[in-house]
């Protein structure tokens, strides 16, 4: 028997809750029930920002450098710097992350020359990174960041997760909706987070870095 050939299946937002309603063993039906769910659901896409590296969050983003000028803006969907190059006359140049005492600690923070460290100032609104040397040249400063995943929206958006998340995601749903019922069985709420944990583990689990990792012992004599 022929299969399909397609890979054209998604869940859409309106499809996530329905079937998280299903398992919860609970009934989608009014306005309020798909307010509740996409909350619940925002928030969880909180939650994950909390769990590591999401490996489809992570972009690239350029920042004009100003020659002087060592503190720039993050744009506000940005949840933390994974690593960071500077472009100086057509070459890239490693620049290494910084712990906040180390910054803290700098005698001048002013001092001009080629960024070869950057600490990120990590607030309630748009983060901040701070180079060191403050640059002494225009130049680009290229990020790989994590971003935020985007929020549900209308019942009709595609959702911002890979395919292999979408088990997780549902999963999820299914335990924050089920939470908000009193009346259910503790029996089943614990099978829901049980299924949410291996979901979600094993979701995490395939989004990682293949590449190969070497240890090379010191031998001294």
């Amino acid at each position: 028997m022929a299969t399909s050939g397609t890979i054209t299946f998604k869940v859409d937002v309106i499809t996530a809750l329905e079937e998280a309603f299903e398992r919860a063993g609970r009934t989608f039906r009014t306005g309020y029930d798909y307010e509740s769910a996409v909350r619940s659901l925002n928030l969880m896409f909180n939650e994950w920002a909390n769990r590591g590296i999401n490996l489809w969050t992570v972009d690239q983003i350029n920042i004009d450098l100003v020659a002087t000028y060592g503190v720039y803006d993050l744009p506000p969907d940005t949840v933390d710097v994974v690593s960071a190059v500077i472009n100086f006359d057509g070459n890239d140049y490693r620049v290494e992350r910084m712990p906040f005492d180390e910054y803290s600690n700098l005698v001048n923070k002013s001092k001009p020359g080629r960024p070869n460290r950057y600490w990120v100032e990590r607030l309630t609104g748009n983060n901040l990174l701070n180079l060191h040397p403050v640059p002494n040249q225009a130049g680009v400063l290229k990020l790989w960041r994590l971003r935020r995943i985007q929020d549900a929206g209308s019942a009709a958006n595609d959702l911002d997760t890979p395919f292999r998340f979408n088990e997780a995601l549902i999963a999820g749903v299914a335990l924050r909706v089920a939470e908000k019922n009193p009346n259910l069985d503790t029996t089943r709420l614990q099978l829901l987070k049980e299924r949410y944990n291996e979901a979600m583990n094993l979701a995490q689990g395939e989004d990682r870095d293949r590449s190969s990792f070497y240890l090379r012992p010191a031998m001294r004599r």
